[in-house]
């Protein structure tokens, strides 16, 4: 239980320091709607690098092509269907007052989506020359260095770690419109050591490039694929999913060059995709090695599981490092009706070594071998105010898994979403396909909506019910559990806006609470406030947190934003997880737990046009164990075209 004499004043005095005038806090546009997206989602680091793609690269309405349409964010599905309907009917669309004319489009979200959006209309481009791809391309180089006080980094044992405490991530990035791309990243993480003893290589290498013409897209290097619904391909993660995004349907991009940090989910080979009129097919390849452990006998090597972390600090993780050789092969074919669109998949993986799922009573893989074979069918519906899309996947062993979901929009102010999904024990194989949460096969549905009462009030509502296919009373993650949240907002001015939302947790053994209230106030445009209450409650156990955002930018250089949190959380069980802003495309969202306070500041400064300079601090002291850490990131960002 909360400490009744203590908890109150630690928690006035915590909020009364955070609510001074001295700090500041300022985002580009780019970076405040990131937030706003990141802030309310069940996200990761390779969507913040999706959506800063689609920040920094205007949307040409009139000439992106439809999959470009579909895959914008924030609109509903039905929505980019309607513009797309509409492009075809009318021709060019001329302004954002025109496109609330579509139906379904809504004049809120419009306004959010209006800084990316640009109408002009689409002009016959001049051949390129070789100079034009040097002069007039788009460069980018990122580099990024990071420390923090933490475990011990000595060496002497197993636990260890090889490396030293700093994390460092560069990347350059070439674009030449839609035409040319490449990319190269190195990230080494705090532990690991810059080059591989073993190899003389550097801890995490990887590249791409990829070449676009009208119909032919061709990819060389690091890649993921994604196609349907998330079960018979789907490498790498997926849009975000909070409250506010109602669509639970995921859009594909198909071939998805890897420009992230990510050293687990991609694939590496070449890929290819090829388009024609209503005709659509790609195909790849991929040869890579993963970590695992791998166990030997008379009859060959075996794995039980990969490992999963990207982590090679200790001497266990080094020795998983690269053990299993993974190859995967496919491809697909498709064709678009206008409002039915139907794409066929199919997928095989194989290992150099064979799968033998554990026996501990958690792991119910049922299917043992080497290799794999899925394939899927992924259907789009498209009717006047309504979309339905589905997936069905077999595999060789015939475990089956299916998604279904239906899209409903009610004029311009209210959405609903249903999904279903099943999946067989005996489908899952090595790891659980990106659309479902238990590897041991479940049934689930999920119902999302969303109403928009008036200019100023909008609700969002969540429900959600698994139940796996197979479980123990001795195992509460295995058990059947349903989630229910509700999100009011509330908008009186222009500057000012608010939202409380609940979250209720229930499975056989426990059930859980969570409530949020937020308040935010930008009393001027280089100036925002933003305070939040959160309070969870599971089982016994309770806990609370609370934050200061103060904010401000100066003269379009200097941006500034800083935060002061108290908490006081009594088990790991009630932990509140907090989305944290950081330097652009990092990512950040600690869990919260025990007693104490934490403070950052991330402070951007622009000298010059092509060169951004950015610094994150974090500080973060318990008082219930009296430790401490503290943290430091710095971002340079050179873009230049």
């Amino acid at each position: 239980m909360w400490n009744t004499e203590t908890t109150p004043g630690f928690m006035l005095v915590a909020f009364l320091i955070c609510c001074t005038p001295h700090f500041f806090y300022a985002q580009s546009l780019e970076e405040d709607m990131i937030d706003s997206v990141m802030s309310e989602s069940e996200s990761s680091g390779e969507d913040l690098e999706d959506m800063a793609q689609w920040l920094e690269n205007i949307i040409e309405i009139n000439a992106a092509d439809d999959e470009i349409i579909r895959q914008i964010p924030f609109l509903p599905p039905i929505v980019k269907e309607n513009i797309i309907s509409y492009r075809k009917k009318w021709g060019n669309i001329l302004s954002l007052q025109e496109m609330t004319l579509i139906e379904g489009c809504n004049v809120d979200v419009l306004e959010r989506l209006s800084p990316i959006l640009d109408f002009s209309i689409p002009t016959v481009k001049a051949k390129l020359t070789l100079k034009d791809f040097v002069t007039d391309a788009d460069h980018e180089i990122l580099l990024r260095a990071s420390a923090k006080t933490g475990p011990d980094y000595s060496s002497g044992s197993s636990t260890a770690f090889a490396g030293d405490r700093h994390k460092t991530f560069l990347k350059y990035k070439y674009v030449m419109d839609d035409l040319l791309s490449a990319c190269v990243v190195y990230d080494k993480d705090a532990g690991e050591q810059f080059i591989d003893p073993a190899t003389k290589y550097p801890e995490h290498l990887s590249g791409f490039v990829k070449l676009n013409t009208k119909h032919l897209s061709v990819l060389a290097g690091d890649y993921y694929v994604q196609i349907g619904q998330g079960i018979g391909m789907w490498t790498g993660m997926a849009f975000p999913s909070g409250i506010e995004s109602v669509s639970q349907m995921k859009y594909p991009a198909k071939i998805k060059p890897k420009t992230s940090s990510d050293e687990v989910s991609f694939l590496r080979g070449g890929a290819i995709n090829f388009r024609y009129g209503r005709v659509e097919a790609l195909a790849y390849f991929s040869w890579r090695n993963k970590d695992a452990s791998l166990q030997y006998s008379s009859e060959g090597s075996s794995f039980s599981s990969l490992s999963t972390s990207g982590y090679h600090r200790t001497l266990n993780e080094i020795a998983k490092r690269n053990v299993l050789s993974e190859m995967n092969a496919g491809g697909g074919a498709g064709v678009n009706f206008n409002r039915l669109r139907i794409f066929f998949n199919v997928n095989y993986c194989k290992y150099n070594a064979k799968f033998v799922p554990s026996t501990i009573p958690a792991n119910v893989l049922k299917y043992s071998s080497n290799e794999r074979i899925v394939a899927s069918v992924n259907t789009d519906i498209v009717l006047r105010n309504s979309l339905i899309y589905t997936e069905i996947a077999l595999a060789n062993n015939l475990g089956y898994a299916a998604v279904i979901g239906w899209y409903k929009l009610v004029g311009s102010r209210t959405e609903i979403d249903a999904l279903y999904r099943i999946m067989s024990p005996t489908f899952a194989w090595v790891n659980a396909p990106s659309a479902f949460k238990y590897s041991s096969g479940e049934h689930a549905m999920s119902i999302k909506a969303v109403m928009y009462l008036s200019s100023k009030i909008t609700c969002y509502a969540r429900y959600e019910l698994i139940r796996p296919l197979w479980f123990t009373f001795r195992l509460s993650f295995l058990l059947p559990y349903s989630t229910a949240s509700f999100r009011i907002k509330y908008n009186p001015r222009k500057y000012v806006s608010a939202f409380m939302e609940y979250k209720y947790g229930n499975t056989t053994l426990s059930s859980s609470h969570k409530i949020k209230f937020q308040v935010e106030v930008k009393p001027h445009n280089s100036l925002t406030l933003r305070t939040r209450l959160e309070a969870s409650a599971v089982g016994g156990e309770k806990g609370l947190l609370m934050y200061q955002d103060v904010a401000v930018r100066f003269s379009g250089r200097w941006s500034l934003i800083c935060r002061i949190t108290s908490f006081d959380i009594e088990s790991y069980a009630a932990r509140i997880n907090c989305y944290e802003n950081d330097v652009l495309y990092n990512f950040s969202a600690p869990a919260y737990y025990g007693r104490g306070f934490s403070s950052f500041f991330v402070a951007t400064y622009k000298p010059i046009r092509i060169l951004s300079l950015s610094l994150k601090t974090h500080y973060l002291y318990r008082i219930d164990n009296a430790s401490d850490k503290l943290g430091v990131t710095v971002q340079l960002r050179f873009r230049w075209s």
